[in-house]
């Protein structure tokens, strides 16, 4: 799911050190159809709403990308940099990356999908109201405050749907004699509610790896766990994540991974923050 949480790792045991890079993110606001949006520039291509695309081996300088055309049905509502010195104009569709060393900016561009009217005009068709014989016994009508049956009740306390800005802290990766800290970074994205409230799922962060499902330990909601594994530039992984939430809108939180190549074994841990940032 986030890519800066899983980035360090591999990049460690493959021994390759990175120039800066450039990335966009699309998120688009509540439940939307599936869209594409285009742009030019230092990022070149389309990309679906909720993921990413980006550049890299980028040498420090000023560069700059436009979303193309425009997308129907959907407006732009805000371009937002991870970087103090890069920043995003919604008049142009542009975003400014400004690259220092081995930077790496993401810009998040914002959209809300417009309404559109679909309904036919005209006078609405006449309805005939229900009538009844004296002797026909009448439907009661349900209260109006009973209650819903077959809900289930949700954890105390459950995180917001919508966008969200993950902050990873800096962590520590010690592999064999070498300690190697991990740098500050941040990363956007989507979380989605599902089991009224008990399953969140982690989605958007980042275009080239999974989800993350992570699920309430008891009623309470105060805590919720997950894993996510699989392949990464060709090393197995998994890696352990565990939230604390504060309240609906701030998560703590902090992840574990050990994996071992070539002989090599690394163990990985980082804290990190997640704070909401739209629905």
């Amino acid at each position: 799911m986030i890519a800066a949480l899983l980035y360090p790792l591999c990049a460690q045991l493959a021994y390759a050190a990175d120039k800066g890079s450039a990335a966009i993110s699309v998120v688009v606001e509540g439940a939307a159809p599936p869209a594409s949006f285009m742009f030019e520039g230092i990022i070149n291509g389309s990309v679906m709403a909720g993921a990413s695309i980006s550049t890299g081996n980028l040498t420090p300088g000023d560069y700059a990308a436009t979303e193309s055309g425009g997308t129907p049905g959907y407006e732009l509502v805000s371009i937002s940099c991870d970087d103090d010195n890069s920043q995003g104009h919604i008049n142009t569709r542009t975003s400014r990356f400004i690259i220092d060393g081995d930077e790496s900016v993401n810009c998040v561009y914002l959209y809300r999908q417009t309404a559109i009217d679909n309904a036919p005009s005209g006078p609405a068709a006449p309805t005939t109201p229900a009538t009844s014989q004296p002797d026909e016994p009448q439907e009661s009508a349900p209260e109006p405050d009973s209650p819903v049956t077959g809900a289930c009740p949700p954890p105390d306390r459950v995180p917001r749907a919508g966008v969200w800005m993950v902050s990873n802290l800096p962590g520590t990766m010690v592999c064999g004699p070498m300690n190697m800290p991990l740098k500050p970074s941040r990363e956007p994205g989507t979380l989605t509610i599902k089991d009224c409230g008990w399953t969140v799922v982690g989605s958007g962060f980042s275009d080239d790896t999974a989800d993350l499902t992570m699920r309430a330990t008891d009623s309470s909601g105060s805590q919720y766990k997950g894993t996510i594994g699989g392949m990464q530039d060709g090393i197995p992984m998994e890696i352990d994540f565990t939230w604390s939430v504060q309240s609906d809108s701030f998560i703590t939180g902090d992840l574990h991974s050990e994996v071992t190549q070539q002989g090599m074994t690394c163990r990985m841990s980082r804290p990190y923050e997640m704070k909401f940032t739209g629905g």
